[in-house]
């Protein structure tokens, strides 16, 4: 059994798998939480937060939140304090772009002191490190400066907002251009409608899988923001049309998918320094 069990967030991924209902998707998460072992969380829902609580209650787990047990201020764009059960760390810094980082960073440093209290010994210094030290290739990755080409793997709802909100707050441009390639089985609705207003144009292709949603299908979904777009559907094509007009003061920003993003680094590699 896991010594301890941690739950990100609650988004509404996985569809088909998981079902729509927030709640139930809570509870499929929550089978995690095994008897005795303490839950650390950073989900924010209010009907979830109940559910895990109860769940907790009826397991005898230690039930620890981020923004209770666990809290962080922000100092910078990927600079903050933290303090928790019984530590205050300050000036941590992250190599991982975006805000909501710096929330999965105080869910790793609060994991860490349970796991210390449970007799797994974590000093300090161990912790700031530990968290500065990750990379997550193919998240708000700059892949090439000249000009700025940004990766990023948002594949539903959550991670697009997550996104929109990391290019409003971390980044300076003219035109932001955007290459989408999304999987069928995903919420292809919400993902456009949440990223769409942000482009000056928009580049709908495909990752070479039979899970890929057909760039017209895309095109459909964008309702009036299908004015500023067009389909390339060979992958590398389109890199190569974003490229071609995206300017110096302009950003790329290719995402939508795991696959597109994989496919997109691969084709990067080589131009990594540049």
């Amino acid at each position: 059994d896991p010594v301890l069990s941690i739950i990100t967030n609650i988004a509404r991924d996985h569809e088909e798998q998981l079902g729509r209902s927030l709640l139930k998707i809570a509870g499929e998460k929550a089978g995690i939480i095994k008897k005795g072992r303490p839950l650390v969380t950073a989900a924010t829902q209010p009907q979830v937060l109940r559910l895990f609580s109860k769940i907790c209650r009826e397991r005898k787990s230690p039930y620890y939140r981020v923004g209770k047990e666990f809290r962080y201020v922000r100092n910078g764009k990927q600079n903050f304090d933290y303090e928790g059960l019984h530590r205050k760390l300050w000036n941590i810094s992250l190599n991982l772009g975006g805000p909501h980082q710096i929330i999965n960073a105080t869910i790793a440093l609060g994991a860490m002191e349970v796991l210390d209290d449970l007799g797994y010994a974590v000093s300090n210094d161990a912790m700031i490190e530990g968290v500065k030290e990750v990379e997550w290739p193919g998240r708000l990755e700059m892949v090439c400066s000249s000009p700025r080409v940004v990766l990023d793997g948002a594949h539903n709802p959550a991670g697009a907002l997550a996104l929109k909100e990391s290019v409003e707050k971390e980044y300076e441009f003219h035109h932001l251009n955007l290459l989408l390639g999304v999987m069928k089985d995903k919420d292809i609705s919400s993902i456009l409608r949440i990223l769409a207003p942000l482009a000056h144009h928009l580049i709908l292709t495909r990752p070479h899988t039979d899970r890929a949603a057909p760039p017209p299908l895309l095109l459909k979904a964008l309702g009036k923001n299908g004015e500023k777009a067009e389909i390339v559907e060979d992958l590398e094509g389109a890199i190569e049309k974003g490229l071609s007009m995206t300017k110096e003061d302009d950003i790329l920003c290719i995402t939508g998918s795991l696959y597109t993003v994989g496919e997109a680094r691969a084709y990067f590699r080589p131009r990594e320094r540049s």
